[in-house]
């Protein structure tokens, strides 16, 4: 048996990618652009965030 693989799932890391991206999308994203003053700096780190962990996830259906 293969004892490397048992520990590593593909799929279920690409599902916690794409909870992590919703989160950053939500939380840093969104509410940064809602307050009073914008913060350009979160709001890109944001969407950067966003973009990388549903990158992630799209890649980890492909497995």
């Amino acid at each position: 048996m293969d004892t490397k693989n048992i520990f590593i799932n593909p799929k279920a890391l690409g599902e916690i990618s794409k909870d992590l991206g919703q989160i950053f999308f939500a939380s840093v994203f969104l509410t940064s652009l809602m307050g009073d003053t914008v913060n350009y700096f979160a709001v890109l780190a944001g969407l950067i965030l966003s973009i990388v962990f549903w990158s992630i996830y799209v890649i980890n259906q492909k497995y």
